[in-house]
């Protein structure tokens, strides 16, 4: 349809090419995009909550003291 050289084709080429080209990008952002985002955000949690619960433990546990 987007090849079409007749005069009634051709009313509807735009529509088919934003049809088309919007088809192409949803499915790279379903694809790559999302699932990247995804991953850095629950990367960046668990590193924050590694923190705190590193933090916390530090706070618990007391200070080793050497013996000379």
């Amino acid at each position: 349809m987007l090849f079409e050289t007749s005069p009634q084709a051709q009313v509807l080429v735009p529509l088919v090419a934003a049809v088309a080209f919007g088809l192409l990008a949803s499915t790279l952002l379903v694809i790559f995009v999302f699932p990247t985002a995804l991953g850095i955000y629950f990367d960046i949690v668990d590193v924050k909550k590694w923190q705190a619960n590193r933090q916390k433990r530090d706070e618990h546990e007391p200070a080793a003291v050497s013996v000379s």
